[in-house]
């Protein structure tokens, strides 16, 4: 699964992406956001919901062993790697 870089708090997202962070968090509003609250169990979670929230519920929805890896490629997105339990 690739995602955004996110930790799900704007301090340290500017932190860690400097100005590309306002960018994530523009995209996430006018993008993310719309799409994804379309439906009534929508979680309305955006671009940057964050990496710890993200381990959560893979977790929960039965993932083991959740890696997050960086992409080389892209700066501000990484890669979940995991395996069904």
């Amino acid at each position: 699964m690739v995602e955004v870089d996110g930790t799900s708090n704007i301090y340290k997202d500017k932190q860690e992406l400097g100005d590309a962070a306002a960018l994530q968090y523009a995209d996430s509003l006018f993008h993310c956001l719309p799409l994804g609250s379309n439906s009534e169990d929508a979680l309305g979670l955006g671009a940057m919901w964050g990496k710890e929230r993200a381990v959560k519920m893979l977790k929960e929805a039965g993932f083991k062993d959740v890696k997050i890896i960086p992409t080389p490629y892209f700066e501000t997105n990484v890669l979940y790697v995991t395996k069904k339990e």
